[in-house]
């Protein structure tokens, strides 16, 4: 992201350890390096899926059995050997490709519905920040985003669909600032009372943070993945009612 030389209305401006950085609502232009998050977010997950599956025994015997039966089929040895590795090894990356898809994920539509509709859906993005030889603020990477919306079922509610900080930044509380930000807004500038949150049971950082920031868990499903014990549990979290921070 190329450093600008003015603040795009910051929405919240302050300094936690080390870094300086802003809240401010989503522009069209941030689209990149949103997306960018997001890739790095599903490689965060999809990394030790991938590991789980291929270390599992379940994947190890079909495959022995695989290329035994394989050998009273095929009268060629790399053949036989090959083919049920082959097989498996592409039924199981889409199966993990295609579980990505079901992991909530902002964007996984298009853009325009999260830049048009605004009175249903909000982005707001922490970027740091830093201080040029003439004291103008420079913005320099988005580290992190929030993004809610109307609750599809639950009247009065908002949804937090996604919340992601980058790897380098969470213990920086900008986690923190964004829901608290997310928080003040919906209590201020909307007639909602209550919040929720989803939260893949892969992302265990996000799941522990929402439990420190007094959720709970309202609801859970499971999304199985062929190898047996290879599930994402994905958690509906919910808060009290909201008040005015």
């Amino acid at each position: 992201m190329e450093p600008i030389a003015t603040i795009k209305s910051p929405i919240l401006k302050t300094k936690s350890g080390r870094t300086s950085f802003h809240i401010r609502n989503f522009s069209f232009s941030d689209r990149f390096d949103i997306q960018r998050l997001c890739t790095e977010e599903r490689i965060e997950i999809l990394v030790p899926i991938s590991r789980a599956c291929f270390r599992n025994r379940f994947t190890f015997i079909l495959l022995l059995l695989c290329i035994i039966i394989s050998m009273f089929i095929f009268t060629r040895l790399i053949v036989s050997c090959l083919m049920p590795a082959i097989l498996i090894t592409s039924f199981l990356s889409y199966r993990i490709s295609s579980l990505k898809h079901k992991i909530k994920a902002p964007f996984q539509h298009s853009y325009i519905e999260y830049t048009e509709k605004l009175s249903r859906r909000r982005i707001l993005v922490a970027v740091t920040t830093v201080e040029d030889d003439n004291d103008v603020m420079l913005e320099q990477d988005i580290v992190g985003f929030i993004c809610f919306s109307s609750h599809p079922s639950e009247r009065q509610s908002a949804l937090i669909t996604h919340l992601f900080i980058t790897k380098n930044y969470r213990h920086e509380k900008i986690a923190h600032y964004l829901l608290q930000t997310c928080r003040r807004i919906i209590s201020e500038e909307t007639q909602y009372q209550y919040l929720y949150a989803l939260c893949s049971g892969y992302q265990k950082d996000g799941y522990k943070f929402l439990l420190d920031h007094h959720f709970f868990i309202n609801n859970t499903w499971t999304t199985c993945i062929f190898v047996p014990g290879i599930t994402d549990e994905q958690k509906m979290l919910s808060t009290t009612r909201l008040a005015p921070l």
